[in-house]
């Protein structure tokens, strides 16, 4: 059995599953960016695996932070150390909560490459904590210059054991991403906004000019953030298009909702706030998630929420036309933005005169 393909279009979990259901023994090879990684099976149970410097069950888990790539799984018999202890079944589960723990740590820890410093103003108490052996160990190596990755390195211990104990110390207060790598990391958001320009405004006008369009059904009342409102419009546009009526044939998205921000989350880590339920965005609890984000953190999620719309729409004009994809989108476009709505009354002024 030969098998290859695209994790844009299958995920690591659906191609290991297909070789555990298959029993198969072969070696599966992913590769992303030069990067290669492989995983060895015996009668559909993965034995071995090897990523980078990883070996076994990490490797594994480090390979499943990977959404794009091209994989293969060929058919033969290679002798291996047996790495993996766990079954298939096990594996993958252990691998997909590992790749929900990678999407918290980033939250405090963007990066590899991230660089951390010593607290100017440590929080009140902090003199307090006690710190493990380990941990003094990682404390030792910060010194405002080094990254995640070189103060692993030194470490002796693995990324995701140092970032989690990075993690900790900057949620105590100890420790904080020093000044220089923040102002560098806001002036390419900057910099990706103005390549963006008028990504929001597009969508905002794409088919019906300002807000004053018409429309019969109030934006909800609690939903009063620009991020709350485009999350609000892309479920019902969502909802919408992938339903047949009288008018339009359903529109079938080659993703899930909930995969398809796991995907956009690796590009932007900012992403992981927003709250996906039962394929659907939580508006409230993306609301809740977003409301104590900086302006400019909003903002590269506006434009994050922007390229979905975008991508969603440009599905629908391949499987329909474009008069049909844009009739579509207006009618919910219409129902949700009020006649007599502006942009002053969504809070979206400062930010649409910002694209000029």
């Amino acid at each position: 059995m030969s098998l290859d393909g695209s994790l844009e279009d299958f995920t690591l979990s659906d191609v290991i599953q297909l070789i555990h259901i298959g029993k198969r023994t072969g070696i599966l090879t992913v590769t992303k960016n030069g990067d290669i990684a492989k995983v060895y099976f015996q009668d559909g149970e993965a034995v071995h695996a090897t990523l980078n410097e990883e070996v076994g069950e990490p490797a594994v888990f480090q390979l499943f932070n990977w959404t794009k790539g091209t994989f293969r799984f060929e058919t033969q018999i290679v002798p291996t150390p047996k790495t993996i202890t766990i079954g298939s079944q096990n594996l993958i589960l252990e691998a997909t909560r590992h790749f929900d723990e990678w999407a918290k740590l980033r939250t405090l820890i963007p990066s590899r490459n991230t660089v951390l410093g010593f607290s100017p103003n440590p929080r009140e108490g902090s003199e307090n904590i006690t710190l493990e052996p380990h941990e003094w160990r990682i404390l030792s190596l910060v010194d405002g210059r080094r990254t995640v990755t070189k103060i692993a390195e030194l470490s002796g211990f693995n990324e995701l054991k140092t970032i989690k104990i990075l993690y900790g110390l900057v949620s105590s207060g100890l420790l904080e991403v020093v000044e220089e790598e923040a102002v560098v990391d806001k002036k390419k958001i900057e910099e990706a906004l103005e390549e963006e320009k008028g990504a929001l405004l597009g969508f905002l006008t794409k088919v019906g000019g300002a807000f004053a369009i018409g429309g019969g059904e109030a934006l909800e009342e609690e939903f009063k953030t620009k991020i709350g409102i485009v999350v609000h419009f892309l479920n019902k546009y969502i909802q919408n298009i992938s339903q047949s009526n009288e008018l339009y044939n359903p529109v079938k998205l080659p993703w899930k909702l909930e995969k398809k921000v796991k995907e956009m989350v690796a590009e932007n880590y900012l992403v992981n706030e927003l709250v996906v339920k039962n394929g659907a965005f939580d508006v409230r609890e993306t609301e809740r998630n977003t409301n104590h984000l900086d302006e400019l953190s909003k903002q590269e999620i506006l434009r994050s929420l922007s390229r979905l719309i975008d991508e969603t729409f440009n599905i629908s004009i391949k499987q329909s036309n474009k008069l049909a994809a844009i009739r579509r989108y207006k009618s919910i476009y219409e129902k949700i933005f009020c006649e007599g709505r502006t942009p002053a009354d969504l809070g979206l002024e400062a930010f649409i005169a910002s694209k000029g």
